[in-house]
């Protein structure tokens, strides 16, 4: 799953920077929130995920404002892919918006080099303002583009797919939507759909999936699934009890792969075991039934069903 979102992750940055406008570097404390908002991941991950990309030379961060602790201004990055062609690009673009901006303010045009070396000496004091964003954005696409020739090898697609793998593993070893459960047994590693209150175990912690479910109810099924997988997806909504909703997903064609379907059967028999001593399943028996029905129906009228 977090493999999932860190290309969903990279794939925004990606549209950002194809953009044909000063907004084409996105700014670390808008994009976050906006993460948070289109894809539904906490601002917390969301960094942990972007710093994987870093590592991994998937994306460049850059300075565009340093922190300013007396007026409370947190520090800004920006992000731009790692690639060369798209760097050539952005830094011409910036040094042209550049040179705007500072005729805009200053009433008189000026050539790029001769911008630089004036503003240079005084580069810190336009920290957080729009010449001194647009100076740093422009100044760091020459750097990065010196960067990647320089060190040509480190920035390939087989390095970067290399340590992209061990960087995501590293960021979210701590998160505890990936990490496992210290006080599991060997042979319990499927409990986790189990639910809280059954047998004291722990389930299956969605928070973020529940308050995303709970906050972006028109998203679509489709949608949902790319970010988070059918394995969380079925887990979650087990977890929340929602096996009506699931049999009406069945019975509308929206799993038709016989491997989500087993995978759901099987997990569905693990909170049949606990069904007997927990009153808000028992309640819901009926509902588990319903679904239990509806996952044999749509396998024994699957083309494909003999092969297994």
């Amino acid at each position: 799953m977090s493999k999932k979102i860190t290309q969903e992750i990279f794939e925004e940055i990606r549209k950002k920077n194809a953009m044909n406008n000063r907004d084409s570097i996105p700014n670390s404390d808008d994009f976050i929130h906006y993460l948070n908002i289109t894809i539904g991941i906490e601002p917390d991950f969301a960094k942990k995920l972007i710093k994987a990309l870093i590592n991994a030379h998937k994306i460049f961060a850059i300075e565009i404002a340093s922190e300013d602790k007396n007026n409370e201004v947190p520090r800004i990055e920006g992000y731009v892919e790692t690639d060369i062609n798209t760097i050539r690009r952005l830094k011409l673009f910036y040094q042209d918006e550049l040179i705007r901006q500072y005729e805009s303010e200053h009433y008189k045009r000026v050539t790029y080099h001769q911008l630089i070396k004036e503003i240079m000496p005084i580069i810190n004091t336009l920290n957080n303002t729009p010449l001194g964003q647009l100076a740093n954005k422009a100044i760091m696409m020459n750097e990065l583009e010196r960067l990647m020739e320089k060190d040509f090898g480190e920035y390939t697609e087989e390095w970067k797919e290399r340590n992209l793998e061990i960087e995501i593993n590293k960021a979210t070893a701590s998160n505890i939507i990936d990490k496992p459960k210290k006080d599991a047994k060997p042979d319990d590693k499927d409990s986790e759909i189990i639910f809280d209150e059954i047998g004291n175990k722990k389930g299956l912690n969605i928070k973020n999936f529940s308050n995303f479910i709970s906050k972006n109810k028109n998203y679509p099924l489709d949608r949902v699934l790319k970010i988070y997988g059918v394995d969380f997806f079925l887990r979650a909504q087990l977890q929340r009890c929602e096996f009506s909703y699931l049999t009406k997903l069945i019975e509308a064609g929206k799993f038709l792969k016989i491997s989500d379907l087993l995978l759901l059967r099987d997990m569905l028999a693990k909170v049949k075991k606990n069904s007997n001593n927990d009153r808000k399943l028992i309640a819901l028996r009926d509902d588990i039934l319903e679904l239990e029905r509806a996952i044999t129906h749509r396998l024994y009228f699957s083309h494909n069903h003999k092969a297994y």
